[in-house]
């Protein structure tokens, strides 16, 4: 049983952040081409539409560099599990330092994700008005984030932390220096994961509270639509579903190879099972951007359908309308005409 990518898989798990990377670019252009069509100026530009904003330009970054994929490493790099060269490795030091720094900066894309469960937790939650955002948390939220992932990847670079983890360049691998990992990684990203999931909670919570509120004063025999508290569950299920499929596995996977763990397991077991794990960073982990874009898209989606379906429906009631005035006239002329025969 060998424990060994094969060559076949080594070479797809090139290849595929080659697409995930450019749909991710892809998407997060469209959202901030969106938000900008849809905003006057940049001034009246609610919160959560500059987080956004702020969040997809971070993405085109780091989806660049995920499109990347092998290319900035070293040529004639060794696999991290020895054997082979990496494939299509086609750069040197300097270029995979670059990657290893916007890879790091990537983690600004978790914290912009608390941010805005942050604001949804602030809108709903505590009543924040929209002046009292922009006023008292908006610059907190704004820029927080960008100091500390810059801090984190300048501090990377500085300490020459960055190489080769297989399929692009980021901390690379230091038995004598595993708090990095927890430090750069593991601790902001849990952080946030444990944040976003109880803000998330605590709004569909006073949500549903507020429905509860309207039953009790409701006529009696009346019954009163869960359909926000619904909608609110779906759409924090949405938001949460990209950001839960791209770090969750991506940091049980850095654990794993940080305590040891993961390497004893996978030593007894073939290469298929690494080569999921290694498949799925590589696909969701650059896919972030297009995933955030169908978020994004969702409610303006579910919208333009709603109208359409209205639209649809006063349209068949005229048609409606009009074929019954049609027969009615039809049957008194008729019946006119018979008389005069008559």
């Amino acid at each position: 049983m060998s424990n060994l990518l094969s060559e076949s898989q080594r070479k797809i798990l090139a290849i595929v952040p080659h697409f995930s990377g450019a749909l991710s670019f892809i998407g997060s252009m469209c959202i901030i081409i969106g938000i900008y069509r849809s905003s006057e100026k940049l001034s009246n530009m609610k919160t959560y539409d500059k987080l956004m904003v702020l969040l997809s330009l971070s993405d085109l970054l780091s989806s660049a560099s995920y499109f990347c994929s092998t290319w900035p490493i070293p040529q004639g790099t060794s696999t991290i599990e020895g054997g082979a060269t990496v494939y299509q490795a086609y750069g040197n030091k300097t270029t995979c330092d670059i990657q290893g720094f916007i890879s790091q900066y990537a983690t600004i894309i978790p914290l912009y994700n608390a941010m805005l469960a942050l604001n949804y937790l602030l809108l709903v939650k505590f009543g924040v008005k929209d002046d009292e955002m922009k006023r008292k948390y908006e610059p907190f939220m704004l820029i927080v984030p960008f100091i500390v992932a810059l801090s984190l990847a300048v501090t990377g670079l500085a300490y020459d932390m960055y190489g080769t983890i297989g399929f692009w360049c980021w901390l690379k691998s230091d038995e004598t220096k595993r708090w990095r990992s927890y430090v750069f990684l593991l601790i902001p990203v849990w952080c946030v994961i444990v944040f976003v999931t109880v803000a998330m909670i605590m709004v569909y919570l006073k949500v549903r509270k507020q429905e509860d509120r309207m039953a009790r004063y409701s006529l009696p025999g009346s019954q009163v639509s869960r359909s926000i508290s619904k909608e609110v569950a779906t759409q924090a299920i949405w938001y949460l579903a990209p950001f839960y499929l791209a770090w969750i596995p991506t940091t049980f996977f850095a654990a794993g190879k940080v305590t040891g763990i993961l390497n004893k397991y996978l030593s007894t077991r073939d290469s298929g099972e690494k080569f999921i794990w290694f498949l799925w960073i590589v696909t969701f982990v650059p896919l972030q951007g297009f995933l955030n874009f169908l978020v994004y898209l969702r409610p303006r989606f579910l919208k333009w359908y709603k109208a359409k379906a209205k639209e649809k429906a006063r349209r068949i009631v005229s048609q409606t309308n009009a074929t019954r005035s049609s027969s009615v006239v039809e049957r008194y002329t008729t019946n006119d005409e018979i008389s005069a025969a008559v």
